[in-house]
């Protein structure tokens, strides 16, 4: 019962908690905003029990794992993290406004000054508000643990940096009255650190999503997928090789190799990239 397995089964209860209500599903971003919003209530236990168990036992299938009773883990696993986002987004009663779930959008970058292209994103849920509100929801870790909103920001503003919290920056500018949400339904977490909310105007967000952009962009378009081996804020091997699906096809067991790319990392006179240099442009990637 992976994390990622975990959040899957959360996320479809929830997807399914907006369609029952009438919410647009899988659609564009662009045509669900002539749509009404809908209101969409809470289940009571029966019905929740029924999505759950739907629900984990379509993720137990869909990863080839029969074994009796996996399925019904996976319900007991979730039902905290469920519990939570009822806690943190319909303590009120039903959620008003809702436009949709698992709505799929764009971003143009040069309207935005954020670089070339454009960037395609799927949002969790949609919400009309004073403007759109889109959420993404979240089962692990928050953007920080710390009491102070200034700290909080800060640690934001590196993870955007650092590409690892991109999707709610990038929602923010969808549209020009749009907000970017996340939401992590950690059962023991705070409300101040489960809600995370991003604006189009924050000028200091906005550079760090372009710098995040260049670098992710850049090297994608140079063709460089390096094996990200160490942890760019550490010096230990990255604890996300411990997660990764093909982990068995890469070279992060071999202790040669780690040197090899430990030397390479640390080389001095090695521009970086200013141009489609793929070797300079896989060197900035794993620097970051």
């Amino acid at each position: 019962a992976t994390p990622l397995l975990l959040g899957t089964v959360v996320h479809d209860v929830l997807e399914a908690l907006v369609k029952a209500a009438g919410g647009a599903v899988n659609g564009g971003l662009d045509a669900v905003r002539e749509h009404e919003p809908v209101r969409v209530p809470w289940p009571d236990e029966s019905e929740l029990r029924r999505l759950l168990q739907r629900s984990a036992a379509k993720a137990a299938q869909d990863q080839g794992v029969v074994l009796p009773g996996f399925a019904e883990l996976l319900e007991r696993r979730v039902r905290p993290f469920l519990e939570a986002f009822k806690r943190l987004e319909w303590a009120d009663g039903p959620l008003e406004g809702v436009l949709g779930a698992e709505l799929r959008g764009e971003v143009d970058l040069a309207a935005h000054d954020l670089g070339e292209g454009r960037v395609r994103f799927k949002a969790d849920r949609v919400d009309q508000r004073t403007g759109l509100s889109l959420v993404d929801y979240k089962t692990g870790k928050p953007v920080s643990d710390k009491v102070k909103p200034s700290t909080r920001r800060e640690h934001l503003l590196d993870q955007v940096r650092a590409r690892k919290k991109l999707q709610a920056a990038v929602y923010a500018f969808s549209a020009p009255d749009a907000v970017g949400r996340y939401v992590f339904g950690g059962p023991d977490l705070e409300p101040q650190l489960a809600h995370v909310s991003v604006a189009p105007d924050d000028a200091e967000l906005r550079e760090a999503l372009r710098q995040a952009l260049e670098l992710g962009l850049g090297a994608w378009a140079a063709g460089v997928f390096p094996p990200r081996l160490f942890d760019p804020e550490a010096d230990r091997l990255n604890r996300s090789c411990e997660r990764c699906q093909v982990a068995d096809a890469c070279a992060r067991g071999d202790s040669s190799q780690h040197q090899r790319m430990r030397r390479w990392l640390d080389a001095e006179g090695i521009e970086t990239r200013s141009g489609p240099d793929a070797f300079a442009a896989a060197l900035l990637e794993e620097r970051s």
